[in-house]
């Protein structure tokens, strides 16, 4: 399985019981801003508007 922000992970976890570091809450806050309104990139921001596939793990592939 493969997800690219945590509401997808609560649909096959108990997500309330994982211990998520609130920097890592913040940074997917962040990139599903981005991801709803494009307009929002900035050059730190780059790699999150470049497409994910499943045979990739952090924009690297793993096949």
């Amino acid at each position: 399985m493969y997800v690219n922000y945590l509401h997808e992970l609560k649909q096959h976890l108990h997500f309330d019981q994982l211990a998520i570091p609130k920097p890592v809450l913040e940074h997917d806050k962040k990139l599903v801003a981005i991801a709803k309104n494009p307009k929002l990139t900035s050059s730190s921001s780059f790699h999150a508007n470049l497409p994910s596939f499943e045979t990739q793990q952090f924009r690297v592939p793993i096949s």
